[in-house]
């Protein structure tokens, strides 16, 4: 993990912004959909580190009416949809859309001109200079973690899970980056389970 922001956005490691286009059920794992609303937005935001419990109130606060609210879930949706096909391409080997580099384009140029140098421990870093006022800056470390994660070498161990009815995003740190699943003791125990039923068909036949 590295730290990025200290004026209240948390650690914002380089897996953030898988974390959140994770953030979607999939037919094989369907939790809560962290974008249904606002509230169930930030608690994942709070438990990601993303916002501390107590800014995250004063953003509900702030955030105003039911206008606004969905104005900021739909612009988290269309991040979140255009960071998956993103990634979901790179993993491929094929080239991102222009128009979803696009999407992440526009809430980098929100966060940038409120970023500043930091020295932590002789490293440098990027600290928001202010703490998060409306709901939409939210989406700024995940877009920065997105930026810092297509620059990384990490990159080229980007998949998307082999289950057959998941999406999820994941990076593999295997020795020999031979990891399919986004979860082995899930996906990866559905694909085992189903290779033993054919093979025992083929054998039974």
């Amino acid at each position: 993990m590295q730290k990025d922001h200290t004026a209240g956005l948390g650690v914002t490691p380089l897996e953030l912004c898988l974390d959140f286009v994770n953030t979607e059920g999939t037919e094989r794992n369907s939790p809560p959909d962290r974008l249904e609303s606002l509230d169930v937005f930030l608690e994942w935001a709070v438990d990601r580190g993303v916002v501390e419990a107590r800014q995250a109130a004063a953003v509900r606060r702030a955030t105003g009416g039911p206008q606004k609210i969905e104005g900021f879930l739909t612009a988290g949706r269309t991040l979140r949809e255009a960071l998956y096909r993103i990634f979901s391409a790179l993993a491929a080997g094929a080239e991102p859309a222009a128009s979803d580099l696009t999407v992440l384009d526009r809430q980098l140029a929100g966060a940038l001109p409120r970023l500043e140098l930091t020295r932590d421990a002789g490293a440098f870093g990027w600290a928001f200079s202010e703490a998060p006022a409306r709901a939409e800056e939210l989406l700024w470390p995940i877009a920065l973690s997105a930026a810092d994660l297509l620059r990384s070498e990490r990159l080229a161990r980007v998949k998307e899970c082999a289950g057959d009815t998941c999406s999820w995003m994941f990076i593999d740190t295997s020795r020999n980056r031979s990891r399919r699943w986004c979860d082995m003791s899930d996906c990866g125990n559905r694909a085992k389970a189903r290779r033993f039923y054919h093979r025992h068909l083929e054998r039974s036949g």
